[in-house]
């Protein structure tokens, strides 16, 4: 015979067992789908900055469930895709969830004979759809599968079923070998073409002490946060020459962090022949903290090795240069 507190002690196991055992079950979204998700949304902002009038076009969009794949992702992976198209299409009423879009459906036949369906909708399932509340003013249908090789998203035209966007979402694909998450559709696209992704800069410094600088920039990089090249400075530092690197913080896009190396061409021009002069350094380092306010220019502040400080904006491709781009 087991005693009644034997039993009370392997019950009180058991059960600690299977607490266990349960709270194991729920997992994570798989680290993987993560960043393909941050790699989807890159993808759909693209779209919309390339076609403004593709969002008008797409919303209301309806939602279907997301489906998943990888047992890690079973509890989080629908949630974090709403989470993400939210962020993307901010406006009320933009996104429908629309859960009887991959529900079973099941159809008699003449005969008599049953035909069950799951997955994707007909046409004649859509148009059918749209007549249904809360539908009706639905103008396209988005379908989204986690799969092994990235997140499948496709959108469909409710009036017509044209595929309006279809794209694997995969962020094992990369530039230079390493995971890119800033503006990689538009990269991928830009350097498939052949084409350089040049800037022309202005500085113009106001207070305390003023600066004028020309630089032309090149960006690159696995993420593009790197933009590089020359500057030629007019004032503060005075007809000087440099060198000048610009790196984006990932974690802001609009935030650069810079740092530029200048040589005085006078006292360069004065080395070369061997006049005498004042001792001074050649070069002065300088660096600065610029922030994009729009696409056309920015705010930044800067001090120098000789300890001059300047606050003033940038400009971005400015029109009346046109020939340097």
């Amino acid at each position: 015979m087991v005693k009644p507190n034997a039993c009370k002690w392997l019950i009180t196991i058991l059960l600690a067992y299977l607490g266990c055992s349960y709270s194991s079950s729920g997992y994570a979204l798989f680290s993987q789908t993560a960043s393909d998700l941050d790699v989807l949304r890159d993808a759909i902002e693209h779209e919309l900055e390339v076609d403004p009038s593709l969002r008008q076009r797409l919303t209301p969009m309806l939602i279907s469930t997301p489906i998943h794949h990888w047992r890690e992702s079973r509890n989080d992976f629908a949630a974090a895709v709403t989470k993400m198209l939210a962020a993307v299409f901010s406006k009320k009423g933009e996104l429908v969830q629309c859960p009887d879009c991959n529900n079973w459906r099941v159809k008699v036949q003449e005969g008599g004979a049953l035909v069950i369906n799951n997955g994707e909708l007909s046409l004649a399932e859509l148009e059918r759809l749209r007549h249904g509340s809360p539908y009706g003013p639905a103008k396209s249908l988005a379908l989204i599968e986690e799969t092994p090789a990235g997140i499948a998203f496709k959108v469909i035209s409710l009036e017509d079923g044209q595929i309006m966007i279809s794209t694997v979402a995969d962020s094992t694909l990369s530039i230079n070998k390493t995971r890119p998450y800033l503006h990689l559709q538009q990269e991928r696209e830009r350097r498939l073409r052949g084409e350089a992704l040049s800037y022309v800069f202005i500085n113009l410094g106001l207070y305390p002490q003023g600066l004028f600088q020309l630089e032309y920039l090149e960006q690159w990089g696995s993420r593009n946060q790197y933009i590089t090249g020359l500057g030629l400075s007019f004032f503060n530092p005075d007809f000087s020459l440099g060198a000048v690197m610009h790196y984006m913080l990932p974690q802001s896009k609009k935030l650069q962090i810079v740092g530029g190396i200048y040589v005085s061409l006078a006292k360069a021009l004065q080395s070369s022949v061997g006049s005498n002069n004042d001792g001074g350094m050649p070069f002065q380092i300088q660096t600065m903290a610029e922030y994009s306010v729009g696409s056309n220019f920015g705010l930044f502040a800067g001090i120098s090795t000789q300890g001059r400080l300047s606050v003033g904006f940038n400009l971005y491709n400015p029109l009346f240069l046109p020939f340097l781009l």
